[in-house]
């Protein structure tokens, strides 16, 4: 893999670390109760999120996707392609929930809702940046560009 990928993997990691410290802001401020930052905090990580994903999108799971079919590497496709619909699912979960919670007003007349859905959209958060940390990163890392 040359400099410019690798360079890549290390802001795609380094965007999962800010995420996950936005995330953790965001906790705090459904602890507090505070509508007004949870919401700001929210479009905030919404754009985040919409980047990071454009970038995964367009070289991890599409490059690699390619690689890997290119070399003939079965297995390695398979892997690449469940986890490809997988994250798909989880963006789509993802993008719901800020959906649903779209404006501060939402949030405040929904509040223990609000903290149930805001769990699950963490955890899904979490899990997507572990799969693709431990399991596709080091596809890519090995057989990618």
């Amino acid at each position: 893999m040359d400099a410019v990928n690798t360079n890549y993997l290390v802001e795609l990691k380094s965007e999962h670390r800010t995420i996950g410290r936005r995330l953790e802001e965001i906790k705090g401020f459904i602890q507090t109760r505070n509508i007004q930052d949870i919401s700001i905090h929210l479009d905030v990580l919404k754009e985040s999120l919409l980047a990071h994903f454009k970038k995964e999108g367009d070289k991890i799971y599409g490059e690699l996707l390619n690689a890997v079919k290119d070399k003939d590497i079965k297995l390695a496709e398979l892997t690449v392609s469940a986890f490809s619909g997988a994250m798909k699912g989880m963006e789509n979960r993802i993008f719901d929930f800020f959906t649903k919670y779209s404006h501060k007003d939402e949030i405040a007349g929904q509040m223990t809702e609000f903290h149930y859905d805001f769990q699950m959209f963490y955890e899904d958060i979490l899990k997507r940046v572990a799969s693709e940390e431990k399991v596709i990163y080091p596809i890519y890392e090995k057989h990618c560009c």
